[in-house]
């Protein structure tokens, strides 16, 4: 966007690599997080707002993982008012509190738009857009390159010492091989690569920073200070999100949930069965199968469960 004439100072580096020291990954101050083949999945809402959970869950225990220090003051940013509300409501259910742009440190939450004018550490942008959506939503759609390059220039430029694209490889290495036809002057067709900013800033990145794989992704959740102490659930009903972090609490409202089914319940478990807990669901499930309802397993990477394709 700007013909490569912007240069970084070299005090502006020397506080980045201090703040960057006693962060995963210290030696990269640009980082893509790669959630190709963890089973994430981007839904809308009735306004076509973007969510996704997987991404949201992943961009926020990393912020708070990258903010247990007290040194760094991290925003998660979103292109979708739909998954800006969702990351709200899991820190305000995890009793953590979303912080104002600009202070010192703690975690700070809005979409793109609402984030221009402040700044931060560390940046974490959260793409959102995934499968099984056939192309992105109208905010990154590339058709409208100026659109998107002025969003993406203001993601890019909040971060004072390192930015964190969260996004799902796979889906955008199709988006980007997707070629776009042309017509010229003279009424002739052709086709050209899709190109714009967001796609500049992936191949930077992979290019000159660091790509975080799923193996790589989950050794640094498992053997970090934040997932070793959280364990919840999220509950999608009717378009509201509530995440608990009591198990109890979340046991009964699955059960309630299984014995409210009328057609179809999808569940996936991939360590065979639910953390707590698991004979009381099951029980239930065996009931819910006995009055008619299908009740069928799913591959899936984190323990979900769908009824009547509500969620």
């Amino acid at each position: 966007m700007y013909a490569c004439m912007l240069k970084t100072a070299l005090p502006v580096k020397l506080s980045a690599s201090e703040k960057l020291k006693n962060l995963p990954w210290s030696s990269s101050a640009m980082v893509s997080i790669d959630l190709s083949g963890m089973d994430c999945a981007c839904g809308f809402t009735k306004s076509g707002s973007r969510f996704n959970m997987m991404s949201g869950f992943i961009s926020l225990a990393c912020a708070m993982e990258m903010s247990l220090n007290g040194e760094n003051s991290v925003g998660i940013i979103t292109p979708y008012a739909a998954q800006a509300r969702l990351i709200h409501r899991m820190i305000e259910d995890l009793g953590l509190k979303c912080l104002p742009s600009g202070e010192d440190s703690g975690i700070f939450c809005a979409t793109i738009h609402q984030y221009q004018g402040a700044e931060n550490d560390i940046i974490i942008l959260d793409t959102v857009d995934c499968f099984p959506m056939q192309r992105p939503g109208r905010l990154l759609n590339s058709e409208n390159t100026q659109r998107l390059n002025r969003l993406i220039n203001v993601a890019v430029t909040r971060a004072k010492s390192r930015l964190v694209l969260v996004y799902c490889k796979n889906f955008w290495d199709q988006i980007q091989a997707q070629s776009v036809r042309t017509i010229g002057m003279d009424g002739t067709t052709g086709e050209k690569r899709r190109e714009n900013l967001l796609y500049s800033l992936m191949d930077h990145i992979l290019n000159g920073g660091k790509l975080v794989t799923k193996t790589q992704l989950c050794n640094f959740l498992e053997n970090g200070r934040v997932m070793n102490n959280m364990a919840f659930w999220i509950h999608k009903k009717n378009g509201d999100f509530t995440l608990m972090t009591d198990w109890r609490q979340a046991m009964d409202v699955m059960q309630a949930d299984i014995a409210a089914a009328e057609t179809e319940i999808l569940y996936g478990l991939p360590a065979g069965k639910f953390y707590q807990g698991s004979q009381e669901i099951f029980e239930k499930l065996k009931l819910s199968h006995k009055k008619g309802v299908v009740v069928r397993g799913i591959k899936s990477v984190f323990p979900v469960m769908v009824i009547d394709r509500h969620m």
